[in-house]
């Protein structure tokens, strides 16, 4: 989590800097972040329409409300979510719907860089799979790069290239996320992924992971 609010600029560098394709990382909008509680994410008293549009008056105040209505209706079309939904209150949907509103939210700003702070810890079981499948074709679709934050292994199974295992604010492993999934080297990792009990083939994990 540091290190996202740190991305975010919303802490400073004791030293060093943060670089996205040659320009300091720092100085861009390019990133958005999902926060793992959708609840807790977006103002209740909100209606989606003004939830989907705050950041773009922020940020993108040039937009007419033409052009700002265009944009959400894209997004909720991306996370499969019907644009009529625009006057309802983030409590009318289930958890699985808020979390997919908070990433239409992002998409208005097109950003290039999304953070995932444990997007699906506070859902139930039975709707991460779904939250899961929409975030990898969105990535597909929106040629986006994500910076996943998590505890959770079957999350990582599903949905990183690369994997990175932080110990007390130090990195002490990266790599290929099947490299080190199965043929992990430094002895926190070994010990995170013991406790985990991935199934034999991390490749297998969504369907393990529901079931």
């Amino acid at each position: 989590t540091t290190l996202a609010r740190v991305l975010c600029d919303l802490q400073t560098l004791d030293s060093g800097t943060l670089h996205w394709h040659d320009a300091s990382l720092l100085k861009t909008r390019d990133i958005q972040m999902i926060f793992q509680n959708p609840t807790a994410a977006m103002n209740p008293r909100f209606c989606v329409r003004d939830v989907l549009s705050e950041g773009m008056i922020h940020q993108k105040s040039k937009l007419s409300e033409t052009e700002r209505l265009k944009r959400m209706k894209h997004a909720l079309a991306a996370v499969n979510l019907p644009d009529d939904c625009l006057d309802r209150l983030p409590h009318q949907f289930s958890g699985g719907e808020r979390q997919r509103l908070c990433i239409a939210r992002a998409l208005c700003l097109k950003p290039r860089v999304l953070i995932l702070d444990e997007p699906t810890s506070a859902l139930d079981v039975s709707v991460q799979a779904d939250v899961i499948a929409c975030l990898k074709q969105l990535k597909q679709d929106h040629s986006l790069t994500y910076l996943l934050i998590t505890h959770d292994f079957h999350v990582v199974c599903a949905m990183a290239d690369r994997v990175g295992v932080m110990k007390e604010g130090q990195l002490v492993e990266i790599g290929p996320a099947h490299t080190l999934l199965t043929e992990p080297q430094h002895p926190y990792t070994q010990q995170l992924l013991a406790a985990a009990h991935l199934p034999r083939s991390p490749a297998n994990m969504e369907t393990q992971h529901v079931s």
